[in-house]
């Protein structure tokens, strides 16, 4: 991801996985709050901006990513509903998708 949007860092929960297959699933968002945290300051550190996309349903993301977000983006399930698949011959580039 941080290679196909040409960005220096990514963060976000950990998707679950049994017998070495991703199952396409987050991992529980509590586990990883204050990990999120201390990732975002040091980014905010390093690089001086960070750009933080959530839902309108996760207060609790909202107030993280207000702490160390310089823009925040919300995104809604109306939103959603209107999303299309781009198709491949619009990419930006080309798209390899692997679990490692």
């Amino acid at each position: 991801l941080r290679d196909y949007l040409e960005i220096e860092v990514v963060i976000g929960r950990e998707m679950k996985m049994i017998g070495g297959y991703y199952l396409g699933i987050m991992m529980d968002k509590r586990k990883h709050e204050f990990a999120f945290g201390k990732l975002f300051q040091e980014e905010k550190l390093s690089s001086g901006h960070v750009i933080g996309i959530t839902s309108f349903n996760s207060p609790s993301h909202r107030s993280l990513l207000s702490q160390f977000c310089q823009e925040i983006y919300f995104v809604r399930k109306s939103d959603k509903k209107s999303w299309r698949s781009l198709p491949r011959n619009k990419y930006p580039k080309p798209l390899i998708f692997h679990d490692g």
